[in-house]
């Protein structure tokens, strides 16, 4: 099977378009790869309705897919996400954390590896 899910997670403290975009450039840098990727959507920390929607969308398609793929653009709270993957733990998790990026004024470093590493580290407490 060559098919992943792939959630995005960002922080509200950094623009969504910036986060988002840099998401979508993921997504697209996997499909280049002959990687079909099934995008569930990107989740902004603390947004449990769109949370709740990324949870049934997963629920509905993640049957088809080999692993599922967490992309961190920005810090985003273990609670959240854990919400949302719990019942999938079975399956292969790629953690990947998207490194800070520059703007005119310098670079910007969104904590996404300090968010991947808490999670990291609270499913291997979970084990």
């Amino acid at each position: 099977m060559n098919k992943v899910t792939l959630i995005g997670l960002y922080s509200h403290a950094h623009p969504e378009d910036i986060s988002k975009d840099r998401i979508n450039s993921t997504v697209s840098m996997i499909k280049k790869q002959g990687i079909e990727v099934n995008f569930l959507g990107s989740v902004r920390d603390h947004d449990d309705f769109l949370a709740g929607k990324i949870r049934k969308k997963l629920a509905d398609t993640v049957g088809n897919s080999c692993c599922i793929i967490l992309v961190y653009s920005g810090w985003s709270e273990s609670t959240g996400i854990l919400n949302i993957i719990t019942n999938y733990l079975h399956l292969p998790l790629i953690i990947w954390s998207l490194a800070g990026y520059k703007l005119k004024d310098g670079l910007i470093a969104p904590a996404a590896a300090a968010g991947a590493s808490l999670l990291r580290n609270t499913l291997d407490s979970m084990n």
